[in-house]
Protein backbone atom coordinates (compact mmCIF):
# COMPACT_ATOMS: atom_id res chain seq x y z
CA UNK A 1 0.00 0.00 0.00
CA UNK A 2 1.45 3.53 -0.64
CA UNK A 3 1.80 5.14 -4.09
CA UNK A 4 4.64 7.16 -3.28
CA UNK A 5 4.38 8.68 -7.24
CA UNK A 6 0.52 9.62 -6.66
CA UNK A 7 1.40 11.10 -3.71
CA UNK A 8 4.71 14.21 -3.87
CA UNK A 9 3.53 16.33 -0.79
CA UNK A 10 5.29 13.65 2.31
CA UNK A 11 3.02 16.16 4.32
CA UNK A 12 -0.09 14.28 3.23
CA UNK A 13 1.71 10.53 4.01
CA UNK A 14 0.78 8.87 7.51
CA UNK A 15 3.29 8.12 10.02
CA UNK A 16 3.56 4.79 8.79
CA UNK A 17 4.21 6.18 5.51
CA UNK A 18 7.27 7.87 6.91
CA UNK A 19 8.75 5.37 8.01
CA UNK A 20 11.99 4.84 5.93
CA UNK A 21 11.60 1.06 6.00
CA UNK A 22 8.17 1.39 4.43
CA UNK A 23 9.04 3.77 1.77
CA UNK A 24 10.45 1.35 -1.03
CA UNK A 25 7.17 -0.64 -0.58
CA UNK A 26 4.72 1.21 1.09
CA UNK A 27 2.86 0.16 4.73
CA UNK A 28 1.22 -3.63 3.76
CA UNK A 29 3.34 -6.90 3.08
CA UNK A 30 2.04 -10.25 2.58
CA UNK A 31 3.84 -13.37 1.44
CA UNK A 32 2.99 -16.09 -0.71
CA UNK A 33 1.97 -18.33 2.15
CA UNK A 34 -0.26 -15.56 3.47
CA UNK A 35 -2.14 -15.09 -0.03
CA UNK A 36 -2.80 -18.57 -0.77
CA UNK A 37 -4.02 -19.44 2.75
CA UNK A 38 -6.29 -16.91 2.25
CA UNK A 39 -7.24 -18.22 -1.26
CA UNK A 40 -8.09 -21.78 0.53
CA UNK A 41 -10.10 -19.80 3.13
CA UNK A 42 -12.12 -17.89 0.56
CA UNK A 43 -13.14 -20.96 -1.60
CA UNK A 44 -13.99 -22.67 1.53
CA UNK A 45 -16.34 -19.86 2.51
CA UNK A 46 -14.04 -19.25 5.89
CA UNK A 47 -13.28 -15.82 5.41
CA UNK A 48 -16.80 -14.61 4.45
CA UNK A 49 -20.01 -16.16 4.17
CA UNK A 50 -20.31 -19.05 1.53
CA UNK A 51 -22.70 -16.66 -1.07
CA UNK A 52 -19.72 -13.76 -0.37
CA UNK A 53 -16.89 -16.50 -0.93
CA UNK A 54 -18.57 -17.90 -4.17
CA UNK A 55 -19.06 -14.58 -5.82
CA UNK A 56 -15.63 -13.71 -4.93
CA UNK A 57 -14.14 -16.80 -6.12
CA UNK A 58 -16.38 -15.99 -9.47
CA UNK A 59 -14.56 -12.81 -10.10
CA UNK A 60 -11.09 -14.29 -9.35
CA UNK A 61 -12.22 -16.91 -12.00
CA UNK A 62 -12.63 -13.49 -14.76
CA UNK A 63 -9.30 -12.38 -14.37
CA UNK A 64 -7.99 -11.14 -18.03
CA UNK A 65 -4.16 -11.06 -16.60
CA UNK A 66 -3.15 -14.69 -17.22
CA UNK A 67 0.62 -13.60 -17.77
CA UNK A 68 1.73 -15.77 -14.42
CA UNK A 69 -0.20 -18.84 -13.39
CA UNK A 70 -2.96 -18.87 -16.43
CA UNK A 71 0.00 -18.74 -18.66
CA UNK A 72 -0.42 -21.61 -21.52
CA UNK A 73 -3.26 -23.17 -19.63
CA UNK A 74 -6.90 -23.86 -21.46
CA UNK A 75 -7.86 -24.53 -17.72
CA UNK A 76 -10.28 -22.67 -15.25
CA UNK A 77 -8.16 -20.67 -12.89
CA UNK A 78 -9.07 -17.83 -10.37
CA UNK A 79 -6.59 -15.90 -10.00
CA UNK A 80 -5.24 -12.17 -8.89
CA UNK A 81 -1.65 -10.85 -9.56
CA UNK A 82 0.07 -7.93 -8.39
CA UNK A 83 3.40 -6.24 -9.66
CA UNK A 84 5.61 -3.76 -8.81
CA UNK A 85 8.98 -2.55 -11.07
CA UNK A 86 10.99 -5.58 -9.98
CA UNK A 87 8.45 -7.81 -8.80
CA UNK A 88 5.78 -10.34 -10.10
CA UNK A 89 3.52 -12.01 -7.89
CA UNK A 90 -0.13 -14.62 -8.94
CA UNK A 91 -2.04 -16.27 -6.98
CA UNK A 92 -4.52 -18.77 -7.72
CA UNK A 93 -6.33 -21.76 -7.81
CA UNK A 94 -6.25 -24.06 -11.00
CA UNK A 95 -9.12 -26.24 -11.52
CA UNK A 96 -8.04 -29.59 -13.00
CA UNK A 97 -10.19 -32.73 -14.00
CA UNK A 98 -7.63 -34.33 -11.51
CA UNK A 99 -8.06 -31.93 -8.36
CA UNK A 100 -7.81 -28.36 -7.70
CA UNK A 101 -4.04 -26.78 -7.22
CA UNK A 102 -3.22 -23.17 -5.25
CA UNK A 103 -0.29 -21.92 -5.89
CA UNK A 104 1.35 -18.66 -4.76
CA UNK A 105 4.38 -17.39 -6.70
CA UNK A 106 6.25 -14.27 -5.88
CA UNK A 107 9.47 -13.40 -8.43
CA UNK A 108 11.45 -10.61 -6.92
CA UNK A 109 14.88 -8.84 -7.95
CA UNK A 110 14.07 -8.52 -11.60
CA UNK A 111 16.85 -6.24 -12.94
CA UNK A 112 14.53 -4.09 -15.78
CA UNK A 113 11.28 -2.46 -15.16
CA UNK A 114 9.14 -4.72 -18.10
CA UNK A 115 5.63 -4.17 -17.68
CA UNK A 116 5.10 -6.52 -21.02
CA UNK A 117 3.40 -9.84 -20.59
CA UNK A 118 6.14 -11.34 -21.38
CA UNK A 119 8.38 -10.36 -18.17
CA UNK A 120 10.96 -12.35 -16.82
CA UNK A 121 8.86 -12.63 -13.54
CA UNK A 122 5.77 -13.80 -15.28
CA UNK A 123 7.83 -16.27 -17.53
CA UNK A 124 9.35 -17.80 -14.73
CA UNK A 125 5.92 -17.43 -12.81
CA UNK A 126 4.37 -19.66 -15.56
CA UNK A 127 7.30 -22.11 -15.61
CA UNK A 128 7.48 -22.89 -11.65
CA UNK A 129 3.24 -23.61 -12.25
CA UNK A 130 4.08 -26.19 -14.85
CA UNK A 131 6.15 -27.71 -13.29
CA UNK A 132 4.16 -27.76 -9.44
CA UNK A 133 0.79 -29.07 -11.85
CA UNK A 134 2.65 -31.78 -13.42
CA UNK A 135 0.46 -34.83 -14.44
CA UNK A 136 -2.57 -33.14 -13.27
CA UNK A 137 -3.27 -30.84 -16.28
CA UNK A 138 -3.32 -34.00 -18.19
Amino acid sequence: MGDRNALKDPSGWSEEGRIETNKKYGIGYSTPRDMVTLLELLEQGKVVSAAASGEMISILKRQQYRDGIGRNWKLEVASKSGALDALRSDTGIIYTKKGRLAISITVDGIKEPDWSPDNTGNKLISEITAELLGGLAR
